[in-house]
């Protein structure tokens, strides 16, 4: 779900968006929930797989919101030309 939508605003043109989002959710909920579960409560390897899988389901989420939201329709990857009128020979 994450890497399908990702994928897709990123081919619209639409890059900066899941490039922030992601920072801030894999910093602030998969490294922190990971540590916190992993490493203060002492479950290990598994609560590093909760933090990351925390990470996905809300960035999953987020760029969904931004897919609906239809607010990646404004950018391009390409800019529109003119249309050119080939000259005649």
């Amino acid at each position: 779900m994450n890497m399908t939508f990702v994928s897709s605003l990123k081919a619209s043109g639409d890059y900066m968006f899941p490039l922030l989002v992601g920072m801030v959710t894999m910093w602030g909920l998969g490294v922190t929930v990971g540590y916190a579960m992993g490493v203060l409560l002492g479950i290990g390897v598994a609560g590093v797989y909760i933090g990351t899988a925390t990470d996905e389901v809300v960035r999953g989420f987020i760029v969904i919101g931004r897919w609906r939201s239809g607010a990646w329709r404004g950018k391009a990857v390409v800019k529109k030309k003119s249309r050119v009128i080939p000259a005649e020979e």
